[in-house]
Protein backbone atom coordinates (compact mmCIF):
# COMPACT_ATOMS: atom_id res chain seq x y z
CA UNK A 1 0.00 0.00 0.00
CA UNK A 2 2.92 2.03 0.58
CA UNK A 3 4.30 1.98 -3.12
CA UNK A 4 0.73 3.24 -4.38
CA UNK A 5 0.75 5.98 -1.97
CA UNK A 6 4.07 7.01 -3.42
CA UNK A 7 3.27 7.29 -6.70
CA UNK A 8 0.00 9.18 -6.19
CA UNK A 9 2.22 11.63 -4.21
CA UNK A 10 4.39 11.28 -7.41
CA UNK A 11 1.66 11.99 -9.97
CA UNK A 12 0.50 14.70 -7.72
CA UNK A 13 4.35 16.66 -7.38
CA UNK A 14 4.48 16.36 -11.37
CA UNK A 15 1.24 17.71 -11.89
CA UNK A 16 1.84 21.08 -9.44
CA UNK A 17 5.45 21.51 -10.96
CA UNK A 18 3.73 21.58 -13.97
CA UNK A 19 0.98 24.22 -13.11
CA UNK A 20 3.54 26.26 -10.48
CA UNK A 21 6.39 26.48 -13.09
CA UNK A 22 3.93 27.24 -15.81
CA UNK A 23 2.15 30.11 -13.94
CA UNK A 24 5.25 31.99 -12.32
CA UNK A 25 7.10 32.20 -15.09
CA UNK A 26 4.14 32.54 -17.59
CA UNK A 27 3.13 35.75 -15.06
CA UNK A 28 7.20 37.11 -15.01
CA UNK A 29 7.51 36.80 -18.91
CA UNK A 30 4.19 38.61 -19.76
CA UNK A 31 5.10 41.21 -17.49
CA UNK A 32 8.57 42.12 -18.61
CA UNK A 33 7.59 42.12 -22.19
CA UNK A 34 3.94 43.35 -21.73
CA UNK A 35 3.77 45.41 -25.15
CA UNK A 36 0.46 47.94 -26.29
CA UNK A 37 -0.90 46.19 -29.15
CA UNK A 38 -2.71 49.28 -30.82
CA UNK A 39 -1.61 52.58 -31.42
CA UNK A 40 -4.88 54.34 -29.87
CA UNK A 41 -4.97 58.10 -30.03
CA UNK A 42 -8.04 58.08 -27.23
CA UNK A 43 -7.11 59.64 -23.85
CA UNK A 44 -9.29 56.85 -21.93
CA UNK A 45 -7.79 54.36 -24.02
CA UNK A 46 -4.18 55.53 -23.71
CA UNK A 47 -4.99 55.51 -19.53
CA UNK A 48 -6.42 52.41 -19.26
CA UNK A 49 -3.28 51.25 -21.23
CA UNK A 50 -1.00 52.55 -18.64
CA UNK A 51 -3.17 51.46 -15.45
CA UNK A 52 -2.83 48.14 -16.68
CA UNK A 53 1.16 48.86 -17.37
CA UNK A 54 1.59 49.60 -13.87
CA UNK A 55 -0.42 46.98 -12.49
CA UNK A 56 1.27 44.30 -14.60
CA UNK A 57 4.87 45.56 -13.51
CA UNK A 58 3.18 45.27 -9.73
CA UNK A 59 2.26 41.58 -10.35
CA UNK A 60 5.79 40.79 -11.80
CA UNK A 61 8.00 42.03 -8.90
CA UNK A 62 5.38 40.07 -6.41
CA UNK A 63 5.27 36.97 -8.45
CA UNK A 64 9.04 37.65 -9.10
CA UNK A 65 9.56 37.63 -4.87
CA UNK A 66 7.00 34.49 -4.60
CA UNK A 67 9.35 32.62 -7.19
CA UNK A 68 12.03 33.18 -4.82
CA UNK A 69 10.68 32.91 -1.93
CA UNK A 70 9.41 29.69 -3.25
CA UNK A 71 13.13 28.79 -4.25
CA UNK A 72 14.17 29.39 -1.21
CA UNK A 73 12.14 27.13 0.81
CA UNK A 74 12.13 24.63 -1.72
CA UNK A 75 15.93 24.54 -1.31
CA UNK A 76 15.27 24.56 2.75
CA UNK A 77 13.35 21.53 2.79
CA UNK A 78 14.07 19.22 0.02
CA UNK A 79 17.00 19.13 -2.21
CA UNK A 80 18.85 20.71 -5.02
CA UNK A 81 17.39 18.01 -7.68
CA UNK A 82 13.45 19.65 -7.47
CA UNK A 83 14.69 23.15 -7.87
CA UNK A 84 16.71 22.30 -10.67
CA UNK A 85 13.70 20.44 -12.53
CA UNK A 86 11.73 23.30 -11.96
CA UNK A 87 13.89 25.61 -12.96
CA UNK A 88 14.75 23.83 -16.45
CA UNK A 89 11.06 23.44 -16.92
CA UNK A 90 10.71 27.43 -16.54
CA UNK A 91 13.45 28.07 -18.82
CA UNK A 92 12.05 25.65 -21.53
CA UNK A 93 8.86 27.93 -21.47
CA UNK A 94 10.34 31.61 -22.18
CA UNK A 95 10.66 30.81 -25.63
CA UNK A 96 6.77 30.09 -26.24
CA UNK A 97 5.72 32.56 -23.87
CA UNK A 98 7.82 35.65 -26.47
CA UNK A 99 6.27 33.98 -29.09
CA UNK A 100 3.08 34.60 -27.92
CA UNK A 101 3.85 37.71 -26.81
CA UNK A 102 5.34 38.81 -30.33
CA UNK A 103 2.37 37.23 -32.24
CA UNK A 104 -0.69 37.56 -30.10
CA UNK A 105 -1.60 33.63 -30.64
CA UNK A 106 -1.47 30.93 -28.00
CA UNK A 107 1.08 28.27 -28.81
CA UNK A 108 0.00 25.32 -29.38
CA UNK A 109 0.89 22.22 -31.40
CA UNK A 110 -0.03 23.53 -34.73
CA UNK A 111 0.93 27.37 -34.02
CA UNK A 112 4.83 26.28 -32.92
CA UNK A 113 7.80 26.39 -34.85
CA UNK A 114 9.27 22.86 -35.70
CA UNK A 115 12.94 24.53 -35.47
CA UNK A 116 15.71 22.64 -34.22
CA UNK A 117 15.15 25.33 -30.57
CA UNK A 118 11.88 23.63 -30.43
CA UNK A 119 13.33 19.89 -29.80
CA UNK A 120 16.38 20.50 -28.04
CA UNK A 121 13.94 22.32 -25.17
CA UNK A 122 11.36 19.65 -25.70
CA UNK A 123 14.60 17.21 -24.84
CA UNK A 124 15.44 19.51 -22.09
CA UNK A 125 11.55 19.80 -20.66
CA UNK A 126 12.11 15.51 -19.86
CA UNK A 127 14.99 16.13 -18.99
CA UNK A 128 13.39 18.45 -16.06
CA UNK A 129 10.67 16.02 -15.17
CA UNK A 130 13.81 13.41 -14.98
CA UNK A 131 15.58 15.39 -12.27
CA UNK A 132 12.18 16.86 -10.20
CA UNK A 133 11.30 12.82 -10.19
CA UNK A 134 14.90 11.80 -9.34
CA UNK A 135 14.68 14.78 -6.77
CA UNK A 136 11.56 13.23 -5.26
CA UNK A 137 13.09 9.73 -5.07
CA UNK A 138 15.54 10.85 -3.18
CA UNK A 139 13.37 12.74 -0.89
CA UNK A 140 10.49 10.03 -0.10
CA UNK A 141 11.88 6.22 -1.02
CA UNK A 142 15.78 6.97 0.29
Amino acid sequence: MDIVWIIVKFIIANILLFIISSTLIGIIIRGLFYQQTDNTTSEYIAELYENNRKRGLASTIVTSCLTIILFIFLYNYTNVYIILGILLNMITRIKDLLNEIKTGIKTTKRTMSNDGLDLILNIVTYLGIGIFNYGLYLMWIK
